[in-house]
This record gives structure tokens, C-alpha cells and sequence, in this order.
């Protein structure tokens, strides 16, 4: 068995409400859920640390920009097919 045949046995491919093919991601783990997780906590770490500093604007809004741009990345991804759902 390949390597790539073993990825899409734990990944199978299943049909969206809309028709869409995606893959299957158990428990959301998909690739969008975790760039959107990472982001939004990097965002609240930066922004906790510019709150903690100061408060040191720049990074708070560094940080707020972070977390919009977590759901805008993840909806994005979402719409390549690389999320759940």
C-alpha cells in the first residue's frame, strides 16, 4: 500500500449538502480548522502582550488583526475544500 492510498483511506472523500466533494475530517480537524486556531491564538497571545506592555497599541491592534484575519483565512480554506463541512 502506498503512502498516498493510506492517506485516503483515513481521509475519505464525502459529498457536502451543496454537492460539493470534500474530504472527511473526524472531529474537524481539518487543515482550515487548524490555521484558523493557530491564528486566533497567536492574535490573543500579541494582543495580551501589548495590553500586559504598556498598553503598547500596535500590538493590540496587531493582534486584533490577527483574529479577523483567522476567520477570514479558515473561510477561505473552507471554500478551496480544504475544511469540514
Amino acid at each position: 500500500m502506498t503512502q498516498s492510498a493510506h492517506a485516503d483511506e483515513q481521509f475519505p472523500i464525502t459529498t457536502t449538502r451543496d454537492g460539493k466533494k470534500v474530504k472527511y475530517y473526524h472531529h474537524s480537524a481539518s487543515p482550515a480548522i487548524w490555521v484558523g486556531t493557530v491564528l486566533v491564538t497567536l492574535g490573543f497571545i500579541v494582543g495580551a502582550i501589548g495590553f500586559v506592555a504598556g498598553p503598547n497599541l500596535l500590538l493590540i491592534y496587531i493582534g486584533a488583526g490577527l483574529i479577523v484575519a483567522s476567520f477570514v483565512v479558515t473561510l477561505i480554506l473552507k471554500a478551496l475544500g480544504l475544511g469540514h463541512g
